[in-house]
């Protein structure tokens, strides 16, 4: 059994609830846990609860994210399907938080970015989950004006608008921090 629970999202500077995020969750022997696997999880079924979760919650915030991997992300049945999610939670905006895994590799900058456009042009916003990950790489993000970003540092998640980037290198890690230079 899989059930999404849910994360605030905060404006930093007014303190206000402006979202959820739902993060999914299996029910394994007396307690839930993270899935192994989140490709294991029929489509139909995570959006069947994500509309659940939206209905009970959309209507108290403007915006619900959703986590894919790459793989998931270019899906095409995947896609269609959040699409359908949009249209029925609008005036909620649907959010996809981009994750990394390792086998996410196989995936390219050309299938992200098409796959970019074709959810931003059915009203859906992406978003970097971890962009230390480079998750979405620059080339993408560059090529995508209603892109944004979730960073993710110690103690702190910041949202940034992608339309115009500087990057700096965090010269401990030589990762990539990118900042809204706007």
């Amino acid at each position: 059994m899989y059930r999404y629970f849910i994360q605030p999202q905060l404006n930093k500077f007014t303190n206000s609830l402006v979202g959820y995020e739902t993060l999914i969750r299996k029910y394994d022997e007396k307690h839930w846990s993270l899935p192994q696997n989140f490709e294991a999880i029929p489509v139909d079924e995570q959006v069947s609860l994500l509309k659940k979760t939206a209905h009970r919650i959309g209507l108290k915030v403007g915006s619900i994210s959703f986590n894919l991997n790459r793989r998931q992300f270019i899906d095409p049945q995947m896609a269609a399907a959040l699409i359908g999610v949009q249209r029925e939670i609008f005036p909620v905006e649907l959010i996809i938080e981009v994750t990394e895994e390792e086998s996410d590799k196989l995936v390219s900058d050309d299938q992200l970015l098409e796959s970019v456009k074709h959810y931003t042009k059915h009203g859906i916003q992406v978003s970097a989950d971890d962009v230390a990950a480079a998750v979405i790489p620059m080339t993408v993000l560059n090529s995508c004006c209603h892109t944004s970003m979730k960073l993710s540092l110690p103690c702190r998640t910041f949202a940034v608008n992608t339309g115009s980037l500087r990057s700096l290198t965090n010269s401990n890690s030589g990762k990539r921090l990118l900042i809204s230079t706007t």
